[in-house]
């Protein structure tokens, strides 16, 4: 039998495995591409013909895993957010390709991504002077979670036959065995700190801002990017964020999206409202005595002439407020958390909080602020004990 010609391709089941193959022949060598059913191959086939006739057709076999991550991150990412991009390839150029990127993706076993996955456990920090020298189990895991992502496309295009990085599910055998997460309670403020702080707050710069996050729960940078026009009918309109670009000497910037990319509409109490007129009427002053350097941004929250205020520098002007009034020691997020206990313990159901905060489900909620459900069934359970008691007495 003669040498078969360039691009003609056979197809055939795998019966060891139950998938299929396909192979063609590209420069006088064979080459495979693989795939759950006879229809998936026969598809991955028909695309390599069409691009061998377009000299477009890229060779799967010699590719790396570094080579591979870069053009997917670059080429099927792009449906998400920019921020978010950037925060792959960081991860991707620090923490994968030096481990994994010069291995050919052909060759790539579950072998090869466990031990990924041990490693950054065990030494995966890069700053080490005062952290321990392990990455966190929730890092290694959004780090795993990338790396099975482009795999799984690649899986798909037929460059690799099974995807090796999925993760172990429960009772199954087999998958990637990721470190075990341990979660923190959140931080709030509470009782007299909660007080202490509101009194303390009333003469800060930041009063408007800080107060904001503690009665609605928005996220900092949705506060951030709040503009005067999203507050009508006493409610917040928030649909956009404020972040920095997650790269070197990145610029700050309004998004159109918040976190889960769920806009929302939220109720705001009386109280707030009051604080924010008055701190519109501070700033229109502030506006006057800038003139024309003003940035008419229309912000809620801005910095002395009407512009962006930086993230970063809010969180470290509220850890120098809570030392001065010698309150806990807690992040700006904490506000978050305060925000949604007080929602909670008040009565609000959790599909409520929920849809203010903006969580995508409200079991995500009821699991967050496991503190409150716990007290709020130890609470059922004595107004059903007293109930009981009543319904007898009556009886």
């Amino acid at each position: 039998m003669g040498k078969r010609a360039n691009g003609e391709g056979t197809i055939c089941e795998r019966k060891s495995t139950g998938t299929w193959e396909a192979k063609i022949t590209i420069g006088g060598k064979r080459r495979t591409f693989y795939g759950r059913t006879q229809a998936a191959v026969k598809e991955k086939l028909d695309k390599a013909r069409a691009e061998l006739r377009n000299n477009s057709f890229i060779e799967p076999s010699d590719m790396r895993v570094g080579e591979w991550l870069i053009k997917w991150v670059d080429t099927y990412t792009v449906h998400i957010k920019d921020s978010t991009r950037n925060e792959y390839r960081r991860i991707i150029d620090k923490y994968i390709i030096p481990r994994l990127g010069d291995s050919f993706m052909q060759k790539l076993c579950q072998d090869d991504i466990q031990r990924f996955v041990n490693d950054l456990f065990k030494s995966g920090r890069i700053n080490k002077k005062e952290a321990s020298s392990g990455l966190s189990a929730r890092s290694v895991e959004f780090a795993h979670t990338i790396l099975c992502s482009a795999l799984s496309q690649a899986e798909s295009l037929g460059h690799i036959a099974k995807n090796p990085a999925h993760k172990k599910l429960p009772n199954r055998s087999g998958g990637i065995q990721l470190p075990k997460t341990i979660k923190k309670e959140v931080e709030i403020l509470k009782g007299d700190d909660l007080n202490a702080f509101e009194v303390a707050v009333q003469n800060h710069e930041h009063k408007a801002l800080y107060l904001t996050l503690l009665w609605s729960g928005l996220r900092r940078g949705e506060a951030l990017a709040l503009k005067w026009s999203d507050i009508s009918n006493n409610t917040i309109k928030v649909n956009k964020q404020l972040q920095r670009e997650r790269v070197k000497n990145g610029k700050l910037q309004i998004v159109p999206f918040t976190k889960n990319n769920k806009a929302r509409t939220i109720p705001a109490d009386y109280e707030l409202l009051r604080i924010l007129q008055e701190h519109k009427s501070v700033q229109s002053q502030k506006q006057l005595m800038a003139g024309a350097l003003w940035e008419k941004n229309n912000l809620i929250f801005c910095n002395a002439l009407g512009g962006m205020l930086d993230p970063g520098a809010v969180s470290q002007c509220f850890k120098r407020f809570l030392k001065k009034y010698n309150l806990p020691d807690i992040k700006l997020h904490a506000l978050r958390h305060t925000a949604a206990t007080e929602m909670l313990q008040s009565g609000d159901s959790p599909k409520d909080v929920q849809n203010t905060l903006g969580h995508h489900s409200a079991g995500y909620t009821m699991d967050t602020y496991t503190h409150i459900t716990e007290e709020a069934l130890r609470d059922s359970a004595a107004r059903r004990e007293a109930h009981r008691q009543n319904r007898r007495m009556i009886g």
